[in-house]
């Protein structure tokens, strides 16, 4: 699980790649977080484009972040999310708590 940020047009996007499993996934919350707080943007998107395996892990992983930045009043969405993964997100009915959305132009 690898994990890389930039900045495009005062946002600043997350891009993970790899299984968003145990025991990778564990601790990522920690690192995200720590890259929202250096970067001191208010609108954050994470982008699971490369991500094509997620487990429980991954999704409590996702939720730690979204918690976050819901208390820092900082905008938060996911985009590029694939389809067996979607398919998790509407089973568990948590797309709309992770603000998923389809492509990173209609938020830019």
């Amino acid at each position: 699980m690898d994990v890389n940020e930039r900045i495009i047009e005062n946002v600043l996007l997350i891009e993970f790649s790899g299984d968003f499993v145990s025991p990778e996934a564990m601790g990522m919350n920690h690192k995200v977080i720590h890259m929202i707080t250096t970067s001191s943007m208010k609108r954050v998107i994470l982008s699971l484009e490369k991500v094509h395996l997620m487990d429980s892990i991954g999704l409590g992983v996702l939720m730690n972040i979204r918690k976050f930045a819901k208390q820092n009043h900082i905008f938060f969405a996911m985009v590029g999310v694939g389809e067996n993964i979607q398919n998790t997100f509407n089973y568990t009915e948590i797309n709309e708590y992770l603000n998923v959305h389809e492509s990173l132009d209609k938020l830019l």
